[in-house]
C-alpha cells in the first residue's frame, strides 16, 4: 500500500524531472584558462577598467603569468591556500587569477573585516604566505609569515621574469579554485571549499543566462567578505566584458558618479541598495541584477521595463548562483527565484530528506548538480550533515555528469505549476530537543514573561557605581516631509525586534541583572513637547535608574516655525555606535516598507557569554607587563570638593582635511593617538602618555557579532612611549604593532583594569580619547535627519574626540576649567591638529 507521503514523493519527483529531465553537465575547464583564451580572441579589448589603472586581456593575461610564476617560485602549488588582502582594486583580481594559475586556492579577505576574525580564519588555514596591497599589508602584518605586495611597482619587477620555460602546475578541475569564510554556528567562520569545475560551470552557464559578452561593463561592488563577488567578476571575464572597480570611497560615497564615469552597464547589488541608489542617473544602464534579499513587487515593476532585470539566488556552498529568473516578462511570482543555473533543484519535507514535498508545498530546497562545492575545511561532520549523499527518491544516474551529492539550503521554498521555484524564507527558527520540535519565539515570548528570564551583566558592567553616568541624548531635526507616523511606527518595530531596547536593570542582593521585556506588552511612551530647550534640560535631569526605561523618545514642534525635532535618550549599556548606525538602517527600511527583511540578529548573551567565560589570566599578564612600568605624569589639577559627576563641560573644536598617510603602514586611528600623545608629552615633559579609548569589542570569534544590535564596545588602554630621538616613523610602527598584539586580550576591560593595585597609580593620569569613524551627523540621512547636537553625561574633566567623515577629521577638546584651564586645553588641541597635520 502506498503512502499519502510516498504518492506525494512519486508526483513531484515525476514532476521535476519533466520540467528538468537532466542535470547540466559540468564544465571541466579552468576558469583562468578560460580567461587567458579571451587574450588570444581580443588582447587589446579591456579587461579591467579601475580607479587604480586599466588592463587589457593581453596585458591581465601577462602579468598574471608572472605573478604565478613568482607563486610557484615560493612553493605554491594544488591545494594550497594564499589569502588576498586588497582594498577594491585591479590588483586584487591580478591576484586570484595569479594564485589559480600557479595551482593554489585563494582566498580574498575584506581588509575592512575585523582583525580578530581574519586572525581566526587564518588559523585555521595555516598559510604560510599572501598577497596583499599596502594597505592590506597593514592588516595581514604578522599574521602571515611571508607576505608579497601586489601594485604597479611589484608587476615592473615582475616583468623581468622569463615565463619561457615556466612548467604548468599538475591541476585537476577537482582541485581547489578558491575558498570562502561564511558565519558558523559555533562561532568560529567556517571555510567553504569550491572546486575548479564548479567555479567555471557557475561562470559558463550563469554568464550565458546573464546576457553576458563582450560589450558588457559589468560593476564589481560586492565585498571580498561575501562570494556575490565571484559572479561579479569572473563570468564577465570569460565572455570578454569589462570588470568595472570603484574605489573604497566611491563605493561608499560616490557610487553614482564611479558608475558613470566608467561606463558600467550592468550592476549586480541587493535590492535594498537599488532602493537607495539613484540608478535613474545611469544612462548606460542596461541590466540590472538583484540578489541577496527578497525582491518587492514595486521595484520588479518599476525596472523590469526599464532595463533587463534578473533575480538571481544562491548559497555560497553551490557557487554563488544556482537559480535565476528574467523579469522580461513581468510575471513574478511573489518571492520566486526561477529557474535552476548550472544544478537541478528538489524540494524536501522539513525534517526529513527521505521525502519529497509535494509541488506547491512549502519544504527545504536541496540542490544537485556540478556547481555543488566540495564541502567545510576541516569539518567532516558539519559537511556531512549538509552535503547529503543521494536520498532513495532520487533516479537512478542516467549518465557520467550525475552528481553524487547534494547540498541541503536550509531555505524553505516550493514549486510552482511550471517548473519555478519561489523562496519562502529559512527553517533555522525550528530545532528539535530529543526528537521534540521546538518553536524558538514561542520559548523566548515565554521567558520574556517570567521574572527569572534575567542575564547577569557581565562583570565590567556588575562594577560601575553608578551606570547612568553612560546616558545620552541626541537631537535631530525632522524634514517636512517626514510622516510622524510612519516614524513612530518604524521605532515600534524596531522595539518589538530587539531586545536591548526593551531592557531593565534590576538591582537585587546579589547584583545587577538585566530583564527583557515582553515585545507584546510594552512599546516606547513618545514624549512630546513644544520648546526644545526646556525638553531637553528637564529630560537630562531624568536619570535612567534601576527599574527605568533605558530609551526615551521624544518629538518637539515648536508652534508657529513649523520646526520640528526628533529627541532620543538613551543609555549607553544598550547601545553602542556600531550599533546605532545598523538600528537607524532598519528603521529607514521599515519606514520606507520597501519590501526587504530584515536580517536576523544574534542575541545579545551570545557576546556575554563569551566575555565572562573568557580565561583572564593572560589578558591580566598582558595588560599588567604593557603598562605597569609607564612613567606617566597627570594633565590636571583637582580641587577639593569638586566631584566628578558634578562637572561643568566646555568643548572645543577645529575641523581639517584628511592628512595624507605619506611613508607609514600605521592606520589613520593609530596616527591620530600618537599624534595626541606626543602634544600631551611635550606639555609635561615625561616619556609615557596612556590614553583610554573605545574599541568596538567586534574582533571576538562570536557567531554573528558584526550584526549584533547591542554594546560590544570595550574601553581599552594604550601605552605610547616617546623617546626623545626616536624618529616618528619608529613610533607609528611601535605603536601599530601594539594595535595588533592587544587583539586577543580586549575582552578585559578599562574598568576592570583601573581596579587593580598595581596599575591605578598609573591609570590615574590617563587620558580619554575616542575616535569615532560613525559619526552621528551621518544618521537617518536616507529619512532626511539633520543632526542638531549631541550630549552625554560625562565624569572625564578633560578628553579628546575625534570624528572622521568623508574626507574630513573633527578634532574636539572638552575640559572642565577647574580642572585644567581654557589655555592648555586649546593649546593642546592646537598641537593635536598640527601634529597630526604634518
Amino acid at each position: 500500500m502506498v503512502t499519502d507521503d510516498e504518492a506525494a514523493t512519486a508526483r513531484a519527483r515525476d514532476a521535476i524531472l519533466k520540467w528538468y529531465p537532466r542535470v547540466p553537465p559540468a564544465v571541466a575547464d579552468f576558469v583562468h584558462d578560460l580567461v587567458d583564451a579571451r587574450s588570444g580572441l581580443h588582447p587589446s579589448s579591456q579587461a579591467l577598467c579601475s580607479w587604480d589603472g586599466s588592463l587589457t586581456y593581453r596585458e591581465l593575461s601577462d602579468v598574471s603569468s608572472r605573478l604565478a610564476r613568482q607563486l610557484q617560485a615560493e612553493g605554491i602549488g594544488p591545494e594550497d591556500v594564499v589569502p588576498l588582502f586588497f582594498e577594491k582594486s585591479l590588483w586584487a583580481v591580478v591576484g586570484m587569477l595569479a594564485v589559480m594559475k600557479a595551482g593554489g586556492a585563494f582566498l580574498a579577505l575584506d581588509v575592512s573585516q575585523p582583525v580578530g576574525r581574519n586572525q581566526g580564519i587564518l588559523e585555521q588555514i595555516g598559510a604560510r604566505f599572501a598577497l596583499a596591497s599596502t594597505r592590506g599589508l597593514e592588516v595581514c602584518g604578522g599574521l602571515v609569515k611571508r607576505t608579497l605586495v601586489v601594485d604597479a611597482r611589484a608587476v615592473e619587477d615582475l616583468g623581468r621574469l622569463e615565463l619561457s620555460g615556466s612548467p604548468k602546475p599538475v591541476l585537476n578541475t577537482s582541485n581547489a579554485a578558491y575558498m570562502i569564510f561564511t558565519s558558523g554556528s559555533t562561532g568560529v567562520p567556517k571555510g567553504v571549499v569550491i572546486e575548479h569545475s564548479q567555479l567555471a560551470t557557475t561562470c559558463v552557464y550563469a554568464g550565458e543566462r546573464m546576457g553576458c559578452d563582450g560589450q558588457r561593463r559589468a560593476l564589481q561592488f560586492a565585498s571580498y567578505a561575501f562570494d556575490a563577488f565571484i559572479s561579479d567578476i569572473f563570468p564577465t571575464l570569460l565572455y570578454g566584458g569589462t570588470v568595472c572597480i570603484p574605489s573604497d570611497w566611491e563605493r561608499d560615497n560616490d557610487l553614482i558618479g564611479a558608475v558613470c564615469r566608467m561606463g558600467v552597464n550592468s550592476v549586480k547589488i541587493t535590492p535594498s541598495l537599488a532602493n537607495i541608489l539613484e540608478l535613474e542617473k545611469v544612462p548606460t544602464l542596461r541590466t540590472l541584477i538583484l540578489g541577496g534579499e527578497s525582491v518587492p513587487s514595486s521595484m520588479i515593476e518599476k525596472w523590469a521595463k526599464r532595463v533587463n532585470l534578473i533575480l538571481v539566488y544562491g548559497p555560497t556552498e553551490c557557487c554563488v548562483i544556482c537559480y535565476m529568473k528574467d523579469c522580461s516578462s513581468l510575471e513574478v511570482a511573489p518571492g520566486e527565484i526561477g529557474r535552476p543555473v548550472g544544478s537541478r533543484g528538489w524540494i524536501v519535507k522539513q525534517g526529513n530528506c527521505g521525502q519529497l514535498a509535494d509541488v506547491g508545498e512549502v519544504g527545504e530546497l536541496v540542490i544537485e548538480g556540478p556547481v555543488v562545492g566540495r564541502g567545510y575545511l576541516g569539518d567532516a561532520e558539519k559537511t556531512a550533515a549538509q552535503f547529503i549523499e543521494r536520498p532513495a527518491w532520487m533516479p537512478a544516474c542516467d549518465d557520467l555528469h550525475s552528481h553524487r551529492r547534494l547540498y541541503r539550503t536550509g531555505d524553505l521554498a516550493r514549486y510552482m505549476s511550471n517548473g519555478a521555484v519561489c523562496y519562502a524564507g529559512r527553517i533555522d527558527n525550528q530545532v528539535k530537543i530529543r526528537g521534540q520540535r521546538l518553536e524558538l519565539e514561542e520559548v523566548e515570548k515565554k521567558l520574556t514573561m517570567q521574572i527569572h528570564y534575567v542575564t547577569g551583566y557581565p562583570e565590567y558592567e556588575r562594577d560601575i557605581a553608578g551606570p547612568w553616568h553612560w546616558q545620552s541624548q541626541q537631537v535631530y531635526k525632522l524634514p517636512p516631509s517626514l510622516d510622524l507616523e510612519r516614524f513612530r511606527t518604524a521605532w515600534d518595530t524596531a522595539v518589538r525586534r530587539h531586545q536591548s531596547l526593551r531592557t531593565r536593570l534590576i538591582l537585587s542582593a546579589t547584583g545587577i541583572f538585566q530583564v527583557v521585556l515582553d515585545a507584546e506588552s510594552w512599546l516606547p511612551k513618545w514624549q512630546d513637547a513644544e520648546r526644545l530647550e526646556d525638553y531637553l534640560e528637564k529630560d537630562k535631569s531624568r536619570i535612567m535608574g534601576f527599574g527605568d526605561e533605558l530609551v526615551r523618545l521624544a518629538v518637539v514642534q515648536t508652534p508657529g516655525s513649523g520646526e520640528r525635532y526628533f529627541v532620543m535618550t538613551m543609555q549607553h549599556i544598550i547601545y553602542d555606535a556600531f550599533s546605532l548606525a545598523m538600528l537607524f538602517d532598519e528603521l529607514e527600511r521599515d519606514y520606507f516598507r520597501d519590501g526587504t527583511v530584515s536580517r536576523a540578529r544574534p542575541a545579545m548573551n551570545q557576546f556575554i557569554q563569551h566575555i565572562t567565560g573568557a580565561d583572564k589570566t593572560a589578558a591580566l599578564e598582558f595588560w599588567t607587563t604593557h603598562l605597569a612600568v609607564a612613567a606617566t605624569k597627570s594633565l590636571l589639577t583637582f580641587p577639593p570638593g569638586v566631584k566628578l559627576f558634578d562637572l561643568n563641560i566646555t568643548e572645543i573644536s577645529v575641523i581639517t582635511k584628511m592628512p595624507e598617510r605619506r611613508g607609514t603602514e600605521a592606520t589613520m586611528p593609530t596616527i591620530m593617538e600618537v599624534a595626541a600623545a606626543i602634544a600631551i608629552a611635550g606639555r609635561l615633559q615625561c616619556a609615557d602618555v596612556i590614553l583610554y579609548s573605545d574599541r568596538s569589542g567586534r574582533n571576538l570569534p562570536v557567531e554573528g557579532i558584526q550584526d549584533l544590535i547591542g554594546p560590544t564596545t570595550t574601553f581599552l588602554p594604550v601605552r605610547i612611549h616617546i623617546e626623545q630621538s626616536q624618529l616618528v616613523s619608529d613610533l607609528l610602527r611601535a605603536s601599530q604593532e601594539f594595535q595588533n598584539k592587544k587583539l586577543p586580550f580586549e575582552h578585559l576591560g578599562w574598568l576592570e583594569l583601573r581596579e587593580m593595585h598595581e596599575l591605578k597609580p598609573v591609570l590615574r593620569h590617563s587620558v580619554n580619547m575616542n575616535i569615532n569613524v560613525q559619526p552621528l551627523n551621518l544618521l537617518g540621512q536616507r529619512l532626511g535627519l539633520e543632526f542638531v547636537r549631541s550630549w552625554s553625561m560625562c565624569d572625564d574633566p578633560f578628553g579628546i574626540n575625534v570624528d572622521i567623515f568623508g574626507d574630513g577629521i573633527k578634532w574636539a577638546v572638552y575640559h572642565d576649567a577647574r580642572f585644567i584651564n581654557a589655555e592648555t586645553a586649546g593649546g593642546l588641541l592646537r598641537d593635536f591638529v598640527m601634529l597630526d597635520v604634518e
